[in-house]
């Protein structure tokens, strides 16, 4: 061995060290990233993911597609306005619009949302205990949101007759 090939050797071996290094972190931020995925899939409550200021689905689990009615297939990848068009009108796109923009959390214990519940697409009056949390890179800027929701309408109805009853004997 010369100086040059010796020099060369060493030069190639520390380049595959740091090539091997940068697969494991990024294996490791894979399989992280798998294990949330696979939580959030799993979650016993309709959950879903949405990225960037156009608010594209990026993970949706089998409740909250049963929820909203829409094939995962249909959600992943569109954004929130393509796929809702119906909702265009209603106070959601502000409040996903400012959750993403500010970063601060919004939290609804009873969500009045006209929603198509039917396949005819009518929209009926549905109410929903509602979160949205954004999520944060390691900058600390917001790049997406996770959404929570559990449709409340048949509880809310069955309050409300209940009032209704309690109010005429009263």
């Amino acid at each position: 061995f010369g100086d040059a090939y010796r020099s060369f050797v060493c030069a190639l071996a520390e380049q595959l060290s740091l090539v091997l290094s940068q697969l494991e972190s990024l294996h490791k931020r894979t399989q992280s990233e798998n294990e949330r995925k696979n939580l959030l899939l799993q979650a016993p409550i309709a959950t879903a993911l949405l990225t960037g200021p156009e608010h594209v689905y990026q993970i949706a689990n089998p409740l909250y597609c049963q929820l909203v009615r829409r094939t995962e297939q249909q959600l992943l990848g569109n954004a929130y306005r393509q796929i809702f068009p119906e909702l265009a009108n209603t106070p959601l796109l502000a409040i996903l619009d400012r959750v993403y923009q500010q970063g601060e959390p919004f939290v609804s214990n009873e969500f009045l949302l006209p929603f198509p519940r039917g396949s005819d697409g009518v929209l009926e009056d549905c109410f929903f205990k509602f979160n949205l949390e954004p999520l944060r890179d390691g900058n600390g800027d917001v790049y997406g949101m996770m959404a929570v929701a559990v449709d409340i309408t048949e509880q809310v109805r069955a309050r409300r007759i209940l009032e209704k009853a309690h109010d005429e004997r009263a």
